[in-house]
Protein backbone atom coordinates (compact mmCIF):
# COMPACT_ATOMS: atom_id res chain seq x y z
CA UNK A 1 0.00 0.00 0.00
CA UNK A 2 1.38 3.41 -0.91
CA UNK A 3 1.98 5.93 1.85
CA UNK A 4 -0.96 8.07 0.72
CA UNK A 5 -3.19 4.97 0.62
CA UNK A 6 -2.20 4.07 4.19
CA UNK A 7 -3.07 7.61 5.31
CA UNK A 8 -6.47 7.43 3.63
CA UNK A 9 -7.02 3.96 5.10
CA UNK A 10 -6.33 5.29 8.60
CA UNK A 11 -8.92 7.98 7.90
CA UNK A 12 -11.46 5.33 6.86
CA UNK A 13 -11.26 6.42 3.23
CA UNK A 14 -10.15 3.13 1.73
CA UNK A 15 -10.49 2.72 -2.02
CA UNK A 16 -11.69 -0.77 -2.87
CA UNK A 17 -11.70 -0.32 -6.64
CA UNK A 18 -8.75 -2.66 -7.14
CA UNK A 19 -9.65 -5.01 -4.30
CA UNK A 20 -7.91 -5.60 -1.02
CA UNK A 21 -4.23 -6.49 -1.16
CA UNK A 22 -3.33 -10.15 -0.76
CA UNK A 23 -3.43 -10.94 2.97
CA UNK A 24 -6.33 -8.59 3.72
CA UNK A 25 -10.07 -8.39 3.38
CA UNK A 26 -12.00 -5.15 3.17
CA UNK A 27 -14.37 -4.39 6.05
CA UNK A 28 -16.91 -1.70 5.27
CA UNK A 29 -17.36 1.25 7.54
CA UNK A 30 -20.19 1.09 10.00
CA UNK A 31 -21.80 3.51 12.40
CA UNK A 32 -19.20 2.47 14.98
CA UNK A 33 -16.03 2.10 12.91
CA UNK A 34 -14.33 3.43 9.82
CA UNK A 35 -13.64 1.11 6.89
CA UNK A 36 -10.49 -0.94 7.29
CA UNK A 37 -8.50 -3.86 5.97
CA UNK A 38 -8.59 -6.93 8.19
CA UNK A 39 -5.72 -9.39 8.08
CA UNK A 40 -6.52 -12.85 6.72
CA UNK A 41 -4.12 -14.96 8.78
CA UNK A 42 -3.79 -17.82 6.27
CA UNK A 43 -2.78 -15.36 3.55
CA UNK A 44 -0.60 -13.39 5.97
CA UNK A 45 1.34 -16.61 6.60
CA UNK A 46 1.99 -16.85 2.85
CA UNK A 47 3.21 -13.24 2.73
CA UNK A 48 5.54 -13.93 5.65
CA UNK A 49 6.84 -17.06 3.93
CA UNK A 50 7.50 -15.16 0.68
CA UNK A 51 9.22 -12.36 2.58
CA UNK A 52 11.39 -14.76 4.58
CA UNK A 53 12.39 -16.83 1.57
CA UNK A 54 13.17 -13.72 -0.48
CA UNK A 55 15.03 -11.64 2.10
CA UNK A 56 16.65 -14.11 4.49
CA UNK A 57 17.15 -17.09 2.20
CA UNK A 58 17.70 -15.02 -0.97
CA UNK A 59 15.49 -17.25 -3.11
CA UNK A 60 14.46 -15.87 -6.49
CA UNK A 61 10.85 -15.05 -7.29
CA UNK A 62 10.82 -18.07 -9.63
CA UNK A 63 12.10 -20.37 -6.88
CA UNK A 64 9.48 -19.06 -4.45
CA UNK A 65 6.77 -19.56 -7.07
CA UNK A 66 7.85 -23.18 -7.60
CA UNK A 67 7.97 -23.73 -3.83
CA UNK A 68 4.43 -22.39 -3.30
CA UNK A 69 3.10 -24.62 -6.08
CA UNK A 70 5.04 -27.69 -4.89
CA UNK A 71 3.73 -27.23 -1.35
CA UNK A 72 0.18 -26.78 -2.66
CA UNK A 73 -0.23 -23.33 -1.09
CA UNK A 74 -3.59 -22.06 -2.32
CA UNK A 75 -3.87 -18.77 -4.20
CA UNK A 76 -6.57 -16.32 -3.21
CA UNK A 77 -8.88 -17.77 -5.85
CA UNK A 78 -7.98 -21.34 -4.82
CA UNK A 79 -8.41 -22.53 -8.41
CA UNK A 80 -5.12 -21.58 -9.96
CA UNK A 81 -1.40 -22.06 -9.54
CA UNK A 82 0.98 -19.37 -8.40
CA UNK A 83 2.62 -17.45 -11.23
CA UNK A 84 5.86 -15.48 -11.04
CA UNK A 85 3.99 -12.27 -11.77
CA UNK A 86 1.59 -12.97 -8.90
CA UNK A 87 4.38 -13.55 -6.40
CA UNK A 88 6.25 -10.41 -7.43
CA UNK A 89 3.16 -8.46 -8.41
CA UNK A 90 1.17 -5.71 -6.86
CA UNK A 91 -0.90 -7.83 -4.48
CA UNK A 92 2.03 -9.24 -2.53
CA UNK A 93 4.01 -6.03 -2.90
CA UNK A 94 1.18 -4.15 -1.24
CA UNK A 95 1.02 -6.66 1.56
CA UNK A 96 4.74 -6.78 2.15
CA UNK A 97 5.02 -3.01 1.89
CA UNK A 98 7.71 -2.86 -0.81
CA UNK A 99 8.40 -4.29 -4.27
CA UNK A 100 9.63 -7.86 -3.83
CA UNK A 101 12.03 -7.56 -6.74
CA UNK A 102 13.86 -4.55 -5.30
CA UNK A 103 16.76 -6.07 -3.34
CA UNK A 104 18.04 -2.60 -2.42
CA UNK A 105 15.43 -2.29 0.30
CA UNK A 106 16.35 -3.78 3.65
CA UNK A 107 14.10 -5.42 6.20
CA UNK A 108 14.09 -2.23 8.26
CA UNK A 109 12.00 -0.64 5.49
CA UNK A 110 9.35 -3.33 5.67
CA UNK A 111 5.84 -2.43 6.71
CA UNK A 112 2.69 -4.46 6.62
CA UNK A 113 2.00 -8.14 7.11
CA UNK A 114 5.49 -9.51 6.81
CA UNK A 115 6.56 -7.46 9.82
CA UNK A 116 3.59 -8.36 12.02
Amino acid sequence: MACNDRHRARQGQISILSGAPYGYRYVRKSDETAAFYQIIEAEADVVRLVYERYTAEHLSIGAITRLLNKQGVPTRMRISRWERSTVSGTQLESSAGYPLDDSRLGSDRLVGLAKS
